[in-house]
């Protein structure tokens, strides 16, 4: 059953944009609330839904949260019809795609090398991929346009671990860039979002 019940959040967190979900699993007389993101679950005690009001509480607070709070990833906006045009045009898509846009930091780099140093941001107008992620993964990517450079260019949306010793992956790709290594694709800008 957990196997199932995971096949479900994975299904929902590779097919829309949120940092986290939650899920309630049923049984007789007593519920279970789950909270999932990238880095696994986090399923409360049994709740008596007969006579807990743990349980009506989650949902009163449930509904009064702000997007973010239900796990909405609130750097994907609408793009406007304008973008959205636009970007089908040069990405080759039917009229009726529905097209998002994110911003990433623009950062700069001394000589070739890496840096956190953040110069502006870049937007993209993207439309949503498919990815059929295994749980825990999520990493997705599709060709989107740069409204800025006015380019067709590659987007890879990934959740990483930010921690102390592990090199950001756009830093690896400017010293890869630097280094001239082959097939190693032009990384133009990464960042946190």
């Amino acid at each position: 059953m957990l196997g199932q019940i995971t096949a479900y959040a994975s299904a929902q967190m590779s097919a829309q944009f949120h940092t986290h979900i939650f899920s309630i699993h049923l049984m007789p007389q007593i519920a279970q609330i789950l909270h999932w993101d990238r880095e696994g679950i986090v399923v409360t005690g049994p709740i008596s839904y007969y006579d807990n009001l743990a349980f009506v509480n989650f949902f009163l607070c449930y509904s009064q949260a702000s997007p973010q709070e239900c796990g909405a990833n609130t750097t994907i906006l609408p793009a406007t019809e304008q973008e959205a045009e636009l970007a089908r045009k040069k990405l080759e898509l039917p009229p009726d795609t529905w097209m998002f846009k994110t911003e990433i930091m623009k950062t700069e780099t001394a000589a070739g090398q890496p840096t956190t140093q953040i110069c502006g941001y870049c937007q993209f107008s993207c439309f949503l991929p498919l990815c059929d992620l295994p749980a825990g993964h999520a990493t997705c990517a599709c060709p989107a346009y740069h409204i800025e450079l006015d380019h067709i260019v590659y987007l890879k949306d990934l959740w990483c671990i930010v921690t102390e010793g592990i090199v950001p992956e756009g830093d690896i790709y400017a010293v890869l860039n630097k280094a001239g290594v082959p097939h190693v694709p032009t990384c133009i800008t990464s960042g946190e979002v």
